[in-house]
């Protein structure tokens, strides 16, 4: 019997940022929002549709441009590239982002769930190799998650709504596939009769 992967999505809030890290967030997530957009430019005048390709045009002009954390400016690529494929080609070259798109954080890549003593505290790269430390806020539903080491956290989404910041954490799990003797048959009604 094999394994089935599942994602679930946790919204957490964080918890008593102060004016600075408020700042600091508000940077980061305006500069993410001007890297994509710098990049989706470049990923449509090269007409790119891998990541491997524009990653050589893009990943310097992100860092040097915005001083993106590196993962941070990989993601920005990432998603220009995965923007730009998902249109039909015949509107590619139309294809933008029209509102603040939350900024993609990788697991173990500059982003880490710390537990200090049974209070979590999340570790976000902001600038160049700095980062800043925010207390988490969540309840005992999504403590139950992240505890378990069955729920392995992937990627995370960092943005801003109602002047509160929060992170949505996807995680991944596996579940076994349930194997069945049962027969479910449709009837679907004739369509067309042999004549």
């Amino acid at each position: 019997m094999s394994n089935k992967h599942h994602i679930t999505v946790h919204h957490i809030k964080l918890f008593k940022l102060t004016k600075t890290k408020r700042k600091q967030l508000n940077n980061l997530l305006k500069d993410w929002n001007k890297a994509i957009r710098s990049a989706l430019k470049i990923v449509k005048h090269w007409d790119f549709t891998t990541y491997t390709k524009s990653h050589k045009q893009t990943y310097r002009v992100l860092r040097h441009n915005f001083n993106l954390p590196s993962q941070v400016a990989v993601e920005a690529n990432r998603k220009a590239v995965e923007t730009y494929k998902s249109a039909s080609e015949k509107y590619r070259n139309n294809v933008q982002f029209h509102s603040q798109v939350p900024v993609s954080l990788v697991n173990e890549k500059g982003f880490e769930l710390i537990n200090n003593d049974s209070r979590y505290i999340a570790k976000i790269p902001i600038k160049g190799r700095k980062s800043i430390y925010c207390p988490l806020s969540f309840g005992e539903y999504q403590l139950n998650k992240i505890e378990n080491p069955k729920y392995k956290l992937k990627t995370a989404k960092l943005y801003k709504y109602n002047n509160e910041w929060y992170i949505d954490l996807i995680m991944e799990y596996e579940q076994p596939k349930r194997e069945t003797d049962t027969i479910l048959g449709i009837d679907l009604g004739i369509v067309k009769l042999a004549t």
